[in-house]
Order: C-alpha cells, then sequence, then structure tokens
C-alpha cells in the first residue's frame, strides 16, 4: 500500500488462471459496499483509489476473478492518505568557525541612512489545485434522461482553473462552466471509471474519478398473447379468468385494467385475475391490459368484454281481482298465475305474510284455509324469481273485513195473542253479514206456553197466561262478539169466546163450547181454549162469560 495525497496505492502479485482483479476498501467500522467503493481491474497488478480523504485510516483488500466466480479476499491491508511531502532543500556543508576577532574600537557614530524605496510584492506561492469532495457511483438507464449531474469543483490552485471531463456515453454531456452532466444516454455501458480534471494556469492539475454505468433499457412485452372475447350472462357468476402476464422489462412489473369493469367484476392487478358476477347488461366494450416497469415503459393489451341480459321472466296481462274475505269463514281457494320465460326455474314468494289462517302453496301458488283476524286492505306483491335472480312483480289486494251482523231496515209488527189459543208461528227475521255463524237470543223470556226456536227462529205455541204488552229484542251476535238488534211487542189478551176465530162469537162457538163442557184438564176431552176462566174446569162459570160476549164481534 502506497499512501498519496487523498488516495491510495494498491498493487499485488499476478494470481495464475486470474481473469481481473476486484480492488474493494472501507474505513472505520464499515462494511465493504460493492457499489461506491469497488473497482474492477481487468489488467495489471496495481490500482490508485481517488477521492479519499486525507488523515482518514482505510482498509483495503484484493479479490481475484475467475470464469467461475470470485475468489477469496485477500488478507486486508491498511493506510491513510496524506498530503503529499514537499521536496526538502539539500543539506549545506557546515562553515568553519570564524577566529574570535579583537573587539573593535569605539566607531563615530553613522549618519543616518536615506528611506529606501518600497521593495516589489513577492509571487504568490505555487498551490495545486484540490478536490475535497467526491462523487457517488451513477447508474443510468439507456434513453433515459438523466437528471442532471453537477460535479464538485476544486480549491486551490493558481489562477483560472479550467475542467475538463471526455468519453462520456453518446448522447450526454458536459459543461465545463457548470460542471454539469446532463442528457439520455443512447448506448449501454458497463461499471466505468470516469475522471473529472482540474487544471490551473501553470498546468498543476487534480483528477477526481467516479464510477458510470448505462444499463439497457428493457421494454414489457406482452408478446403473442391475447385473450378472446369475454362473454357473460348478467347474474350468473362467471369463471375466473387469468389474463397473461407480460415478460421483459426493467424491475418489477405493474398492472392495470383500463376502464372499469362492469359492475359485480372485479380485477386483481397481483394475480391477474377477473372474477365475479355482473349485475348489469353492458353491449360489447374494449378493455386494455396495461404492464409498466419500474421506470415507465409500457406495453398494453386489449380484448372486449360483453355482459348480456338473459331472459327476463313476466306474467304479461295476467292481473288478480281484489280479494275481500269473511272472518272465520273457510275461502274458496285462490290459485295465483303462474309467470312466464326467465332463465331456468322459476322460483315464487308472497309478501307480506298473510293475514293469520291463511297460508300460500309457492308450489301450487295456491292462498287457501280460514282467516281468523280481520285486517284492512293490503296490497301483497307475487314474485318470480329465475336461477340467475331476475325477478318480476305481480300485485293484488286482500282485505278481512271486520262483518257487523244486521237487520237492516227489517221490522216485526206488534204480536196480540189470546190466553189458551195457539198462535199462528211467527218466524222472526234473520240478520246478515257478521263474522262466522250467527247465533239469535230473544230476551226476556216468553211466557208459559210460548216457545223460541233459536235455529228456525220461530215463536210457537199457546200462551197459558195474560201478559201486558212487553216489548223483546231479537239479538243476531257473530263468533267475534258482534251484534245487532231488533225489537216489537207482545201482548197477551184475556181468553176470547171467538173460538173458531171468525171475528163474531156465535152459535157456531156455542156449538164447539158445549162439546167440551163439562170437561176438566188431563181428561182427553179437554181444552184449555175453552177453560175461559183459566180455573182448569170448563163449567158453568165458563158458561156465562160465554154467554155474556154472544153475539159480540173480535
Amino acid at each position: 500500500m502506497t499512501p498519496g495525497p487523498a488516495s491510495l496505492t494498491v498493487s499485488w502479485t499476478v494470481l495464475s488462471g486470474a481473469s481481473g482483479y476486484k480492488v474493494q476498501w472501507k474505513s472505520g467500522t464499515e462494511s465493504y459496499d460493492t457499489n461506491t467503493r469497488q473497482a474492477t481491474v481487468s489488467t495489471g497488478t496495481s490500482y490508485t483509489i481517488p477521492n479519499l480523504t486525507n488523515g482518514t485510516p482505510y482498509t483495503v483488500r484484493v479479490i481475484a476473478t475467475t470464469n467461475s466466480g470470485d475468489g477469496t479476499p485477500s488478507q486486508e491491508v491498511a493506510g491513510t492518505p496524506t498530503e503529499a511531502p514537499r521536496p526538502e532543500s539539500p543539506d549545506q556543508p557546515d562553515q568553519p568557525e570564524s577566529p574570535d576577532q579583537p573587539e573593535s574600537p569605539d566607531q563615530p557614530d553613522q549618519p543616518e541612512q536615506p528611506d529606501q524605496p518600497d521593495q516589489p510584492d513577492q509571487p504568490d506561492p505555487d498551490t495545486e489545485p484540490t478536490f475535497t469532495e467526491a462523487v457517488d457511483p451513477q447508474s443510468y438507464r439507456q434513453d433515459h434522461e438523466i437528471a442532471p449531474l453537477t460535479l464538485p469543483s476544486a480549491m486551490g490552485g493558481n489562477g483560472t482553473v479550467t475542467y475538463s471531463l471526455t468519453g462520456l456515453p453518446e448522447g450526454l454531456t458536459f459543461d465545463a462552466e457548470t460542471l454539469t452532466v446532463s442528457g439520455t444516454p443512447t448506448e449501454t455501458i458497463e461499471k466505468t471509471i470516469y475522471t473529472l480534471t482540474a487544471t490551473d494556469d501553470d498546468d498543476d492539475e487534480a483528477s477526481l474519478s467516479f464510477f458510470l454505468t448505462v444499463n439497457a433499457n428493457l421494454m414489457p412485452s406482452f408478446g403473442d398473447a391475447s385473450v378472446a372475447h369475454l362473454a357473460y350472462m348478467r347474474k350468473q357468476e362467471i369463471e375466473v379468468v387469468t389474463l397473461p402476464q407480460a415478460t421483459g422489462g426493467d424491475g418489477s412489473l405493474t398492472y392495470a385494467l383500463t376502464p372499469d369493469l362492469p359492475e359485480g367484476l372485479t380485477f386483481d392487478a397481483e394475480t391477474l385475475t377477473v372474477s365475479g358476477t355482473p349485475t348489469k347488461a353492458i353491449e360489447e366494450m374494449g378493455y386494455t391490459l396495461t404492464a409498466t416497469d419500474s421506470d415507465g415503459d409500457e406495453d398494453t393489451l386489449t380484448f372486449t368484454i360483453e355482459v348480456m341480459p338473459g331472459l327476463i321472466p313476466t306474467f304479461g296481462d295476467t292481473t288478480v281481482t281484489a280479494q275481500v274475505y269473511v272472518k272465520h269463514r273457510e275461502i274458496a281457494p285462490l290459485t295465483l298465475p303462474q309467470a312466464t320465460g326467465g332463465d331456468g326455474s322459476l322460483t315464487y314468494a308472497l309478501t307480506p305474510d298473510l293475514p293469520e289462517g291463511l297460508t300460500f302453496d309457492a308450489e301450487t301458488l295456491m292462498v287457501s284455509g280460514t282467516p281468523t283476524k280481520a285486517m284492512d286492505e293490503m296490497t301483497y306483491t307475487l314474485t318470480a324469481t329465475d336461477s340467475n335472480g331476475d325477478e318480476v312483480p305481480l300485485m293484488f289486494t286482500l282485505e278481512v273485513p271486520n262483518l257487523i251482523p244486521t237487520f237492516g231496515d227489517t221490522t216485526v209488527t206488534a204480536q196480540v195473542y189470546a190466553k189458551h189459543r195457539e198462535i199462528a208461528p211467527l218466524t222472526l227475521p234473520a240478520a246478515t253479514n257478521g263474522d262466522g255463524m250467527l247465533v239469535y237470543i230473544l230476551l226476556p223470556f216468553l211466557p208459559d206456553g210460548l216457545s223460541f226456536d233459536l235455529d228456525t227462529r220461530t215463536i210457537s205455541g199457546t200462551p197459558l197466561e195474560e201478559m201486558a204488552k212487553t216489548t223483546y229484542t231479537l239479538s243476531a251476535l257473530d263468533v267475534d262478539g258482534d251484534l245487532d238488534s231488533l225489537t216489537f211487542t207482545i201482548d197477551i189478551q184475556p181468553p176470547s169466546s171467538d173460538f173458531d176465530g171468525d171475528g163474531v162469537v156465535n152459535f157456531a162457538d156455542f156449538l164447539t163450547f158445549a162439546s167440551k163442557f163439562g170437561s176438566r184438564r188431563g181428561q182427553e176431552r179437554y181444552d184449555a181454549l175453552y177453560d175461559l176462566n183459566g180455573d182448569g174446569e170448563i163449567g158453568f162459570a165458563d158458561f156465562l162469560i160465554f154467554t155474556a160476549s154472544f153475539g159480540s164481534s173480535g
């Protein structure tokens, strides 16, 4: 190792079989950096490491390279760059000592000397220019404009310092005024040392070396790859498509697909896959897959995608009339219409929930049952859905009104009966509406001898006692407690001597009375119609009552 100003010169012996050598250096506790602190020597056995810092210790090693790879690093040697020593003046021969001289007698004072003229300035000492800064290795890409590189200026030197830098790759230029390297390299070069030279007016020089590499500009390419037209059906999941990869390019490649895919489809830029379920139909559209390398070079691949709408189910012009049901009364089964068209088989749903007691069979499309609660008019939707999710609705209304029984404008005339005379059966009117079966109630209770048949609503029999005019109420009650009422009067008067009911008490009545005369209650001949005083015996007292009314009418 030979130290020099801001440099170290390392030399080594030839190693048999070596095709070249790598010189590596570091300072302090640093590690060897093969990018910024390594030089390759193809011939020779020495190399001067430039742009080092004076006074800083460095460690250096050499690695022999062969066709099969690098050898083992040599032992390390150390050195410290220093300023070049200035040449020393040649030694002068010793002068003999002068013999002692006798003291001179006192000399008379000398007259003052006149002022001497100023001496001319001495010329500046000769200095050499020197570089105190280093330049990091530069790595560029062919056909890509570089960021301008400003090199450091030298310090010192006599007069004006000029700079030169030659042999740059084609496309790069050096401006000696601004010390700037700029341009676009058009050729590739391996890692090469370039030297900036500073020269002062008296031709002293300093040099600053740095590495420069121009790598080939690799372009990404899809080559002959292509993608066939992609045709899908709306709402049907697609089979995952893997798009082609590009090759080449500088560094890693990134991918983008434009424009946006149809709704429901996604593109994974890592796996280059298209997947999903398209939800909207689109006509055939062009798409571009772009591969971009690390320095911005691109290649593109185009293809087309189409999403077809498929078949849509329909109910056509079919309608369903409004449905009105009676609570607690079984409905006539309602079969809803079927849809046509669509993709694959159709499934059906009816919403919202039906009233309590009614059910919907999605296979037969039938609504059946007995509604158990009233419901205001509500809109129902029958939805037909095909195998890829296309739907069509059909709407109708359904109502279960709360029906109240009513007698309407019906009336019953006042009823006047005669004691002991069988009445003509009286059938009371029926109510209409109401929920479910109606039940009839007649209040108050009828007098002895009369009865009321709930099923036929009929009053019949023979009143056995007199009764002042009394108001009776006939009520119709439905299954959920709703009712309506109808009122009328019954008057049971004393027995009448007009036994045959022709309106006149005459000889015909006497003959029938005479046929019953003398009979008692319990006997076959007894008839309460003729027991005018109701004492259980048809006798003289009854005869007196009859004769009192003989010949009268009514």
